[in-house]
């Protein structure tokens, strides 16, 4: 309420007696809610047209207030008028405006509320417009009308530099009009009056412009149109680059770059690579961190910066670090030449292999190479099963950076047949005593172009540990071409020692023994040395070994110093493969007397 009647009495508490009374009123100003029921009081109240409310003539007193602007009397008073003062409408914002009716008729009509510019360019028209009577004063009518300020046609043809003045008019059921007079009522769009970060905040407060995402805009737009999310503090931070990584990046772009540093905005964010657009990766950068995949460069080679824009009307920098687009260059590559099953270790050595992300694939014709190891200037990798439909031909060698960057080698790939391998298969057995040691000869051709030779054993049975004999599977591995065969473990043979253990010089030494021939040792498979000498063996059978000592007593020690015995008498050992058996010691005289014919 605005007058509040109030009665003062005496009163004498003993007698119960009033001795009078006065009506007194007490009037609160401020609560007058128009022009007319204001000045109804003029004797302590008055009308600030500026501000659009009651003040009493304490307040006029105080040197803000602008005396022309007040109201003494009620015929002064302006029938229709807004609520507020001063309205300011964001551009991409809902806006109610309340216009005060003033001496109403509960009985007019109205359509809409307008709002355009004097040009006429553009018109906004209240989405509602409600028209309810004061409760708090009799003659007080309100019209609230509410406008959704966005997408006006030709809106974007206008520069903005500053707030617009609008006309607030209304429109009546029966088709007429009414401008309201005096109306401050100015529509205004942060992102156009200012174009930087510090111009932005440096608008007046009033405004309610931020700087985010690397433009200016309304506070409640990032919060209820665009659903962005902005920092509470108000500074304007520049942005830094720290470091760039990789500097090297294949001519055709695909190369994901990493720059780090400080007060990265990544809203309407460009990026370019020595003048190359570098595409942004949202979802793994930051404000501390970019991640984009470089463009292509086209055929020439470049060096320049990276250069970061952020934002039409955001800051611009360059970085310290330079950024280069080259081609790696291949000087050799071996061997140009491999089996069809695959296997071959191809070495490519040259220059800047390990530009980019380093993410290379190599191909021989459609066919790919498995990369093994990778370095500046070497790269090797294992080549794949070949189709038959290559074989004898001359494949392209060619290397892929960061998948988009092809690297095609000057020379050319022949695939060959893979190796034949003759007598070795599951239908033929090579055969070992248990000790090992045995000499496999596998006969074949097209072994020249084999890197890689390997055998595996595998045990195919687990017979008695008392049989005589082991069946055992082989297979031989030339690259990654692979056959089977099988091989036959027997019983070592049995190498009797000597009787007696301690032999005196013979021409013919004797050795016997049991299945010395069995799996089909010859002279040059077995030796027996006396000491550090052979004993040439002169005749082999199953059974038994006659070998010719050497005439003269062995020394101990062996050209190379290797002690050969430690005894008086020099040792006699056999060896068969892996089996070394000691039998005796031979006896030299002191000296040998060689008889002859005269």
């Amino acid at each position: 309420l605005a007058v509040y009647n109030v009665v003062l009495s005496v009163y004498h508490l003993k007698t119960n007696f009033t001795f009078g009374h006065y009506d007194l009123v007490f009037i609160n100003c401020s609560n007058f809610l128009s022009c007319s029921s204001c000045n109804a009081y003029s004797n302590q109240c008055i009308w600030n047209l500026q501000t659009v409310n009651c003040i009493s003539h304490e307040y006029k007193r105080s040197s803000l207030i602008n005396h022309k602007r007040l109201i003494k009397n009620s015929h002064q008073c302006p029938l229709i008028y807004l609520q507020q003062s001063i309205n300011r409408l964001a551009y991409n914002n809902n806006k109610i405006l309340i216009i005060h009716i003033e001496q109403c008729n509960e009985n007019i009509n109205i359509n809409s509320c307008q709002l355009n510019d004097y040009l006429k360019r553009f018109l906004f028209i209240s989405t509602n417009s409600t028209f309810i009577k004061s409760t708090n004063e009799n003659h007080l009518c309100l019209l609230e009308c509410s406008f959704e300020l966005f997408n006006s046609e030709n809106f974007h043809q206008i520069l903005f530099h500053r707030p617009i003045h609008l006309d607030l008019s209304i429109l009546f059921t029966n088709g007429t009009s009414l401008i309201i007079p005096r109306t401050h009522v100015s529509l205004y769009d942060c992102e156009r009056m200012a174009l930087n970060c510090t111009s932005c905040l440096q608008l007046d407060p009033s405004f309610s412009c931020i700087w985010c995402n690397n433009m200016c805009m309304f506070k409640n737009q990032t919060t209820i149109t665009n659903k962005l999310i902005c920092p509470n503090s108000q500074e304007c931070l520049s942005p830094i680059i720290e470091t760039i990584e990789p500097l090297l990046l294949p001519m055709n772009g695909g190369t994901l770059v990493t720059i780090k540093g400080n007060h990265f905005d990544l809203f309407n964010l460009s990026i370019y690579l020595a003048d190359i657009p570098c595409h942004l990766i949202e979802e793994e950068s930051s404000n501390n961190k970019i991640v984009c995949q470089s463009g292509d460069a086209g055929t020439i080679p470049r060096t320049g910066f990276v250069l970061l824009k952020f934002g039409l009307n955001g800051p611009q920098i360059s970085s310290r670090q330079i950024i280069s687009y080259i081609n790696p260059t291949i000087n050799m590559i071996e061997p140009l030449i491999g089996i069809e099953s695959g296997g071959t270790l191809l070495t490519i050595q040259g220059e800047n292999l390990t530009l980019g992300n380093s993410h290379i694939s190599i191909s021989i014709g459609n066919r790919p190479c498995q990369l093994l190891s990778l370095s500046r200037i070497k790269i090797q990798c294992e080549t794949t099963l070949f189709s038959p439909l290559m074989l004898n031909q001359q494949q392209p060698i060619k290397l892929v950076f960061d998948r988009q960057t092809k690297i095609s080698a000057e020379k050319f790939f022949t695939i060959v047949p893979n190796p034949i391998l003759y007598s070795f298969d599951k239908y033929h057995q090579f055969q070992s005593f248990m000790s090992g040691g045995h000499q496999l000869i596998i006969d074949g051709d097209n072994f020249d172009t084999i890197q890689n030779i390997r055998l595996e054993f595998k045990q195919l049975h687990l017979n008695n540990e008392h049989d005589y004999q082991h069946e055992i599977e082989i297979i031989i591995h030339l690259d990654h071409f692979n056959k089977t065969s099988s091989l036959i473990y027997m019983n070592d043979p049995l190498i009797y020692e000597l009787e007696p253990m301690l032999q005196t010089y013979t021409n013919e030494l004797i050795i016997r023994g049991v299945n010395l021939t069995a799996i089909g040792h010859t002279k040059n498979d077995i030796s027996i040395h006396i000491g550090c000498d052979l004993c040439p063996i002169i005749h082999l059978q199953s059974d038994k070994i006659i070998c010719q000592p050497p005439f003269y007593r062995p020394k101990k020690y062996s050209k190379t110093n290797r002690l050969c015995y430690d005894s008086e008498h020099p040792w006699i050992i056999v060896t068969i493969d892996n089996i070394h058996s000691h039998v005796g010691y031979m006896m030299y005289p002191k000296k040998i007397i060689i008889l002859g014919k005269n």
